[in-house]
């Protein structure tokens, strides 16, 4: 993935980022790729390169956590909760299905064979 000149350059550049480290110089523009920046925060540091990733992992983790929580797909004790839960409603409907008019079409848990491919549009709309 990663050449031994590649490797070579990482390590320079790590040399350099400590050495103004220990001179105690950080401020004075930056060792490791010649600009204003502090090396600590440079580009071209694989330290500063190494901890964005880690911080990207860790808040790309919260991220997905808060989707799955707000498309309703997170469970707590089995059942759905977020903004978007779909709640299904409980077995024995008083009303019959709203595209075959059958009282033992129940959205959720049984379908009949002659409405199951509208159903989850329809039941959506309707309940």
């Amino acid at each position: 993935m990663f050449t031994v000149k590649q490797y070579d350059q990482a390590i320079e550049h790590l040399k350099a980022a400590r050495q103004q480290h220990l001179e105690g110089t950080t401020g004075n523009g930056c060792g490791v790729c010649g600009g204003n920046c502090n090396p600590d925060t440079c580009g071209w540091n694989p330290l500063y390169a190494m901890h964005l990733c880690n911080e990207i992992k860790k808040q790309s983790g919260d991220l997905h956590e808060t989707l799955h929580y707000l498309s309703g797909f997170n469970t707590l004790m089995g059942e759905p909760y977020g903004p978007a839960a779909v709640q299904v409603p409980e077995k024995g409907l008083d009303k019959p299905c709203p595209i075959c008019e059958q009282q033992e079409c129940n959205p959720g848990e049984t379908w009949c064979a002659a409405c199951e491919d509208e159903h989850r549009e329809a039941v959506a709309n309707e309940y």
